[in-house]
């Protein structure tokens, strides 16, 4: 749970590139990646382009494949990822899960001179610096309701609520302020939605308390405790609140607490139940898993991961040699989990077959899905020598993005089409671009 305090300027996004479509194919194009292996026709680095497939519409693990540029790829999953230099293309994408042949057809045109949005950073340190603090922003979410994305500052005690690329409020969590008959001093870290109430959830490192938002107000406190032992409560409370998580089947919000080993499932505005996990136990984060309607908890001190459900512990996942887990979120293109750890890479994992395959990020600390384009974005935040978001396809690094310095946590926000990711060092955030999607879809033959 380190939490430093670097700061570096000058910020660098990698743009995505626009793409020419003839077809009906999606195709997610960026400028060259920065390595120095190539594949395929790529016979130069800045002529390497990557060039993804998506596909709608098959049963499940069907297996389809695409030509393109004098390569054939094929999958069973929803993606298929070539490396094309610039240039106009034929391709062939067929499929045989109904016995037969079912192709679509077209062509490409791969140019990387006018990018489809531009990226932006914004800058948080000269608009909310306070006696010499700077904000080294953390944990961010998306609020569908109003198109809010919200930013915790740990260092300033603050939650800062930005619309598009504008700072448009912030909430100050210090000791003059009282709510519900508490005081609210506290260092916002992690941020969930509820989309029963519309509220905002934000934990707090430093408090036994979850802060709930609406809009650009605070509304209410709910003290981490089971009902009936509300007197016991007082402002000197620390076992700290970290990672949450909102529960669809249940719609309730589960909030980690690492050092009582527990987590509190809250029901609105009220801790209905704690779970125990163990004195060994030192929750991080929690992410929830549609397919098994489970929770994934990661944890600060061990490479196990913990799944509950509804107020049971029902089993674990060990993911590797390692001494900690951190970050953990669901992908649905993969229809599994992702777990981040710090000083070494990401690793999918679920409940059935435990853990799989591993990307090697040294520096990873957080994960985030893109839902517009299906892609992983890694923060690698954990040192300050990276500097860099990696963006994953599969079990696959397909870029490298630089933006700020410790790039801590990402948030997608689907109105926008940009992933907005928090650098803690810089007090900055990076608006990276999505991509364009015009989707292939598989119906009936014929």
């Amino acid at each position: 749970m380190e939490n430093g305090r670097r700061r570096t300027k000058g910020l660098s996004i990698l743009a995505l590139a626009t793409i020419v479509v003839a077809g009906s194919i999606s195709v997610i194009p960026a400028f060259p990646r920065a390595t120095d292996r190539t594949e395929g026709r790529c016979t130069e680095l800045l002529d390497c382009y990557p060039v993804l497939f998506i596909e709608s519409g098959l049963p499940t693990n069907s297996s389809w494949q695409v030509s393109l540029a004098g390569q054939v790829e094929s999958s069973q999953g929803t993606t298929i990822l070539f490396w094309t230099p610039k240039g106009h293309f034929s391709y062939i994408v067929s499929d045989s899960s109904q016995g037969g042949p079912n192709e679509r057809s077209g062509t490409i045109t791969v140019d990387s001179s006018n990018p489809i949005s531009v990226s932006r950073t914004i800058d948080l340190g000269s608009t909310l610096a306070k006696n010499g603090k700077a904000p080294d922003p953390a944990g961010i979410a998306f609020d569908p309701r109003n198109g809010y994305i919200y930013v915790a500052s740990p260092e300033l005690n603050t939650l800062m609520i930005i619309n598009g690329s504008s700072i448009i409020g912030s909430i100050r969590f210090n000791s003059t302020t009282v709510i519900n008959g508490f005081n609210i001093t506290a260092t916002p870290y992690e941020l969930a939605y509820n989309p029963v109430n519309g509220y905002m959830y934000m934990t707090a490192a430093n408090s036994s308390m979850v802060y709930v938002i609406n809009g650009t107000n605070l509304v209410s406190t709910v003290p981490l405790i089971t009902p009936g032992a509300l007197s016991n409560v007082t402002s000197s409370v620390t076992n700290g609140s970290y990672g949450l998580s909102f529960d669809p089947a249940n719609g309730y919000v589960y909030v980690t607490q690492p050092l009582a080993h527990s987590v509190a499932v809250i029901d609105n505005l009220q801790v209905t139940t704690t779970i125990s996990l163990g004195n060994n136990a030192y929750p991080a984060n929690i992410a929830y898993d549609p397919s098994n309607a489970e929770l994934f908890i990661t944890d600060f001190e061990s490479n196990k991961i913990t799944a509950i459900k509804d107020f049971s512990v029902v089993g674990s996942v060990y993911i590797g040699n390692c001494s900690s887990s951190y970050g953990v979120t669901y992908i649905p293109s993969e229809t599994t989990m992702l777990a981040t750890i710090p000083k070494s890479g990401v690793v999918f994992f679920n409940n059935l077959t435990g853990a799989g395959s591993k990307v090697d990020i040294p520096e990873a600390w957080t994960a985030s899905y893109d839902q517009g384009n299906r892609l992983v974005y890694v923060a690698a935040g954990y040192g300050e020598s990276d500097n860099s978001v990696y963006v994953v396809n599969g079990s696959r690094i397909i870029m490298k993005i630089v933006v700020g310095t410790e790039p801590w946590a990402s948030a997608y926000d689907p109105l926008t089409g940009y992933m907005y990711t928090t650098n803690h060092g810089s007090s900055s955030i990076s608006m990276i671009s999505s991509g364009i999607l015009v989707a292939i879809h598989f119906s009936s033959h014929g």
